[in-house]
């Protein structure tokens, strides 16, 4: 049905969608919705510097060179 390149594109659209239709559930009001986008924004803030760090710290621990390619 997909190319090969698009094996997994079903998921993620299924995802998305369960994302969307949690957030829309969620909230019973205006307060609901900034509590909710302020709690967002500090996971994905932890999620972005934690993320990359974990890498980082996976490959000094592989003993893998800065910017060296494998």
């Amino acid at each position: 049905m997909f190319a090969d390149g698009h094996k997994y594109y079903s998921y993620v659209l299924v995802f998305i969608a369960l994302g969307a239709l949690v957030t829309a559930i969620i909230p019973r009001n205006v307060i609901d919705v900034f509590s909710f986008g302020t709690y967002t924004s500090y996971v994905s803030l932890v999620v972005g510097i934690g993320y990359p760090l974990a890498y980082l710290l996976l490959a000094n621990l592989r003993g893998n060179k800065e910017g060296s390619r494998v």
